[in-house]
């Protein structure tokens, strides 16, 4: 049952939330593959999020720690 799920919700994120539904109806999961695929999720989310929201919000604290973890990868950051 869903033998590959955990490499396709890697490689296509947008299915997850599909094979998650389709798991919870026979009992299996959808595991992340690793940490970092779920933080790379985290912070996508967190930066698409603020695109989308009227008012502000203050995401300092968690735009740091990205810029630490990311690096050079982290957009705005010069490390």
């Amino acid at each position: 049952t869903y033998a590959f799920r955990a490499r396709l919700a890697q490689q296509y994120p947008v299915v997850r939330p599909v094979l998650e539904s389709a798991c919870a109806t026979v009992g299996c999961t959808v595991p992340w593959v690793n940490d970092e695929a779920a933080l790379k999720l985290l912070y996508l989310a967190i930066r698409n999020a603020g695109v989308h929201w009227r008012r502000p919000v203050e995401w300092t604290a968690a735009m740091g720690q990205f810029a630490t973890h990311f690096g050079a990868r982290f957009p705005g950051t010069a490390r």
